[in-house]
């Protein structure tokens, strides 16, 4: 999302192009990513953000980050998961579950405990267009479904049978299996 990183002074110029998947396509600000990394300090995530002293908002899409000294791992930290970026707007909504809304080519649809998480590919996301050195890729299929396979060998038969497109952490004496099977 950083369009412009400059190191001394730790300066970051975001992309002005990037919306939330929210009704109103929300642009993400630099207000933004302040949100986030002042939230981050408050929870569990603080860790990740060691020496992290304060953001800076210098304009809609210019932030100035202060570290204590220059961290290899604060820099990467910042592209985890955990500081996936909030939408300031969707918590101050005071909406269930803001933590739903992002900036990705795929949204949050529907979850069912102890069945499946559905996401569904943002047609209008803001990535569609951009060239492939970005880096950045639209959505591929119209959903995605996340099904929780408790034993490893149902994921295993599922994944045979077609029902399922990936099997995550097969069991290691079903891979050679798996291999042989042209299905696969």
């Amino acid at each position: 999302m950083v369009r412009v990183w400059q190191l001394r002074g730790s300066r970051k110029s975001l992309r002005d192009d990037v919306h939330f998947n929210d009704d109103d396509e929300t642009p993400m600000t630099a207000e933004d990513v302040k949100f986030t990394l002042d939230m981050a300090m408050d929870n569990m995530v603080a860790s990740v953000l060691k020496g992290y002293v304060g953001t800076t908002v210098l304009d809609d899409y210019t932030i100035e980050i202060e570290t204590e000294s220059y961290n290899n791992e604060f820099i990467q930290s910042l592209s985890s998961v955990p500081l996936s970026i909030q939408s300031k707007k969707a918590y101050e909504s005071g909406m269930e579950d803001p933590y739903y809304i992002g900036t990705g080519p795929y949204k949050f649809d529907e979850w069912v405990e102890g069945e499946y998480c559905r996401l569904k590919k943002v047609d209008d996301y803001w990535g569609n267009d951009l060239p492939a050195d970005d880096n950045l890729a639209p959505g591929v299929v119209d959903t995605i479904e996340f099904k929780p396979y408790i034993e490893a060998s149902s994921r295993v038969m599922a994944l045979q049978a077609g029902e399922i497109d990936v099997c995550v952490n097969p069991p290691i004496n079903e891979l050679q299996y798996l291999e042989d099977d042209d299905r696969l």
